[in-house]
């Protein structure tokens, strides 16, 4: 359960935070994907989802280490029409995957209006997935098993006036 636990060292955000991306310097992550992922994992404390926040460090750190993630993943957007396209997480964690699919999706349907994306090849996408990897591989996939995501958005422009 995401219950605070009754007796806790409390540690300012910020630096909670810098500590985080320390850490996953440490283990070879680049500095851009290390800050970024911190920010992630340091937000999911404070939203109280602690299942999916810091407490995540530990085993992506081991991942990372083992090589069973990529600490350096290349992401790719895959071409596919103005309105659906992939993202290829190269093996890291799906954070990273989902991020540049979300900033995309968006850019594009401002344009087109609606925009379907598929993240894949990737490892855990964090406390913000609409789906997970059990529903969107095949077999279920574990830690060690890298899955992917599905996502959509619309835009449309609205104007506010005089009624």
């Amino acid at each position: 359960m995401n219950v605070p636990p009754v007796e806790a060292v409390r540690v300012p955000p910020a630096a909670l935070q810098q500590f985080v991306a320390a850490i996953l310097s440490a283990v070879g992550m680049e500095a851009e994907h290390a800050s970024l992922l911190a920010h992630l994992l340091v937000t999911n404390d404070l939203r109280g989802v602690f299942s999916h926040g810091t407490r995540q460090v530990a085993p992506y750190a081991r991942d990372l280490r083992a090589g069973t993630l990529n600490p350096r993943p290349q992401i790719r957007v895959r071409d596919g029409t103005p309105t659906t396209f992939a993202v290829d997480g190269d093996g890291g964690l799906g954070y990273f995957a989902a991020w540049r699919a979300a900033h995309e999706i968006v850019d594009r349907a401002r344009t087109a209006g609606v925009v379907v994306a598929v993240t894949r090849n990737h490892g855990h996408i964090g406390a913000d997935a609409r789906s997970n990897c059990a529903t969107s591989s095949s077999p279920p996939c574990t830690r060690s098993l890298l899955g992917g995501s599905r996502m959509a958005a619309s835009w449309k422009e609205s104007t506010v006036g005089p009624h």
